[in-house]
């Protein structure tokens, strides 16, 4: 594995730490909520829901890490009035991300929203690992971050997809994604669905997750749980 993935993954967990260390909210989703719910994957960047009163906090700590805002976005959000701000620190030259979603986290693509006060309720603490470091934190629930997921419809949230789907509730998941476009929704989720046919597809997972053996059991679960949720979007959108 690259050493300078490394040191920019430990940068991360070092941010998460210090943030936990000032007693500072927040919710993990992304990549390493993934590593905290299923299984390790690398990642540079820091996806974390905040209450928009501990932003100058969380400003404050970011900072003194030697991480500098770099984009701020509001008013995207019409439900819940959220906003974006990310924060980049150098490595080598290379760029650690902390991206801050503020009161809410919004899809782009399906319009939908979910505001902090029910992804807070929606979470659990889990042991984020990595390969030199980890630490217990407060991650979205697996279903949740399913349904996340399946609205931001890129094949690497596919691919995290794959490895959430076993164990997971599929009635849950369903309840979490019904908000937004669901016409939107349903194209995408049957995209998925043809995706998950490739052996291309099946390549990149393995590679993403550094997989060796099988991994049919978990490309069959979400297979399952997606042919679940286009069924229900049919006869939502039916009209």
């Amino acid at each position: 594995m690259a050493s300078n993935l490394l040191t920019r993954e430990n940068e991360v967990f070092k941010a998460i730490r210090e943030l936990l260390r000032n007693k500072l909210e927040f919710v993990v989703v992304g990549g390493y909520a993934v590593s905290g719910l299923a299984r390790h994957r690398f990642s540079v960047d820091l996806d974390i829901v905040v209450e928009g009163k501990d932003l100058h906090l969380f400003e404050e700590v970011l900072s003194r890490l030697g991480f500098v805002k770099e984009i701020e976005k509001t008013g995207f959000d019409r439900v819940y009035s959220g906003r974006f701000v990310s924060y980049v620190k150098r490595v080598d030259n290379l760029p650690v991300t902390v991206d801050l979603l503020v009161d809410s986290l919004t899809c782009r693509s399906t319009r939908a929203s979910w505001s902090y006060e029910y992804i807070r309720k929606n979470s659990v603490m889990a042991e984020v690992v990595g390969v030199e470091s980890s630490v217990r934190c407060r991650v979205v629930k697996r279903e949740l971050l399913i349904a996340l997921k399946i609205h931001s419809g890129r094949k690497v949230d596919l691919r995290d997809i794959v490895f959430l789907a076993p164990g997971s509730k599929v009635k849950e998941v369903v309840k979490h994604s019904l908000r937004g476009d669901l016409k939107t929704l349903l194209t995408q989720v049957e995209e998925m669905l043809e995706t998950l046919k490739k052996n291309t597809f099946i390549d990149s997972l393995k590679a993403t997750f550094q997989v060796r053996g099988d991994t049919s059991r978990e490309v069959n679960s979400a297979i399952r749980m997606l042919k679940a949720m286009k069924e229900n979007l049919e006869r939502r959108t039916k009209d």
